[in-house]
């Protein structure tokens, strides 16, 4: 949610992939929908979810078995099963860094698009919430302000 990667992204990425210290994810080309290397800067959001999860996971990996299954269950809980939109987190990752830091060709290259690429600006800038809202920058504040605070475990 705080990276912009593609779902199917992410399962064909390792963990070796991930450096906290460095504030990076590397998806490598073979786990790729481009087939072209990108290094993210994750944002300190991210690390610190990373940081608690792996703390808390034992055995982590971006791909655990019975995910899907898993996934689904939680979606269902939260009664969001039926009404959850494909690559739902990654399109809501690019809206929240548009509206917050206005840098399309950064946030092209986190996302993996070609320059010319004009999915960002088609679906991206003044995207709007599910109650029709305009995603601000005071939105895109709060969202990027969620971390986890000391005591909180998964």
């Amino acid at each position: 949610m705080f990276c912009g990667v593609r779902p199917d992204e992410v399962k064909r990425t390792e963990l070796t992939r991930l450096n906290l210290d460095a504030g990076t994810l590397r998806i490598a080309a073979k786990a790729a929908k481009t087939a072209k290397t990108r290094v993210l800067e994750l944002s300190p959001v991210a690390v610190a979810w990373f940081r608690l999860w792996l703390k808390a996971v034992p055995n982590p990996t971006f791909n655990p078995p019975n995910f899907r299954k898993r996934w689904d269950s939680v979606r269902e809980g939260a009664g969001l099963l039926e009404k959850w939109e494909h690559d739902v987190l990654r399109h809501t990752y690019a809206s929240m860094a548009y509206a917050m830091h206005q840098n399309a060709a950064k946030l092209k290259a986190e996302l993996g698009h070609s320059q010319s690429e004009e999915t960002l600006f088609s679906h991206y800038r003044a995207a709007e919430t599910v109650s029709g809202e305009t995603i601000t920058r005071a939105m895109a504040e709060q969202f990027w302000s969620l971390t986890p605070n000391a005591q909180q475990t998964i």
